[in-house]
């Protein structure tokens, strides 16, 4: 999804190559391969902080794909709503490791297991549902989701629809 998005990006952008800044279509490509790396680091990270940054990345590079067309209607209050979302979500997932990895050494999904046979799972199992709920876009929990997807460009919204919000 994410080559097929790119691919389709030189075709969606032309149209803007003589309205919006040279800048702002490097940037916009910058952000496509960040977002594409940091999904990627988000599978293959099992230490906590790690995990946590390549987040981020993800967040806030696809972030910057949303707002492309900053000067239309509504786009940044879309992408101004999912950033905010995205970093509550980013709050949740962090107390539920903090929470899980106490007495350990490092955050990480390794300590889960000690954790969870030990304690109850509720509350850590609800703070990580809670985050990575508002990433995937979960029933209660999508409600960035109807203004970020249209302010997007198409390919943009394809690959958070077809893959990121997978990766929650």
């Amino acid at each position: 999804t994410v080559i097929t998005g790119f691919l389709y990006s030189t075709g969606y952008l032309k149209p803007y190559l003589n309205k919006k800044p040279d800048l702002w279509i490097r940037l916009h490509y910058l952000a496509l391969v960040w977002l594409q790396a940091s999904m990627i680091m988000v599978t293959l990270f099992r230490n906590g902080f790690w995990f946590l940054v390549a987040w981020e990345l993800m967040t806030i590079s696809s972030f910057i794909l949303v707002i492309f067309d900053f000067d239309a209607r509504g786009t940044i209050k879309a992408g101004l709503s999912y950033l905010l979302q995205m970093h509550v979500g980013m709050i949740f997932i962090l107390a539920a490791f903090m929470i899980s990895s106490a007495g350990s050494e490092a955050i990480s999904f390794d300590n889960l297991r000690q954790f969870f046979q030990s304690n109850s799972n509720w509350p850590v199992f609800f703070l990580f549902f809670l985050g990575f709920g508002l990433k995937a876009g979960f029933f209660l929990l999508h409600t960035w989701l109807p203004d970020a997807h249209p302010a997007a460009p198409s390919h943009i919204s394809g690959i958070m629809s077809g893959v990121m919000i997978k990766l929650g």
